[in-house]
């Protein structure tokens, strides 16, 4: 009898770069050539998507926030939302704090006065002497961190703003 093998797309696109030529071939062959050369950017549009990139249950995962007070609830999980979406938008890479000349960028907002979140501005800073948002969401690119600032604002404003 012979037995089966199913590989989900993100084990699929985890496996891929270091697989034999044999076996790259399968995976173009079951999942398609493009599938390959997409973008992280084009993998992540949600939260549910970084989840599924990184191997993690969105639900299971969530912080249990009910003994925290109600007013920050919805920011602590905005929090962890954003943790997830920039671990997976940076495939793996971490900032290095003692190196002063690695590049890392992160968002920086300002408000408009009572509408909320009106502009993100990606800086590029080694060192800096006031961090709104922290090493955790901390981006290897400049690109990354405006994508991530565009396509997950409503994200960014539950975090930083009290609503």
């Amino acid at each position: 009898m012979k037995k089966s093998l199913e590989i989900n797309e993100n084990k699929a696109y985890e496996l891929y770069p270091t697989a034999s030529p044999e076996f790259k071939q399968v995976l173009e062959d079951t999942f398609g050539k493009e599938f390959f050369n997409r973008k992280i950017t084009d993998r992540i549009k949600t939260y549910e998507d970084a989840c599924a990139v990184l191997g993690i249950d969105p639900h299971t995962s969530m912080p249990d926030t009910s003994d925290c007070p109600k007013e920050d609830r919805r920011a602590y999980i905005a929090f962890h939302k954003l943790v997830v979406i920039t671990r997976a938008l940076n495939e793996g890479w971490r900032p290095d704090w003692s190196n002063t000349d690695q590049p890392k960028w992160f968002n920086w907002w300002y408000t408009n006065g009572s509408a909320g979140l009106a502009c993100a501005v990606s800086s590029g800073v080694p060192s800096a002497a006031s961090a709104p948002v922290g090493s955790r969401l901390c981006f290897k690119s400049e690109a990354l961190a405006d994508y991530a600032a565009e396509t997950f604002k409503g994200l960014y404003e539950e975090y930083l703003m009290f609503k």
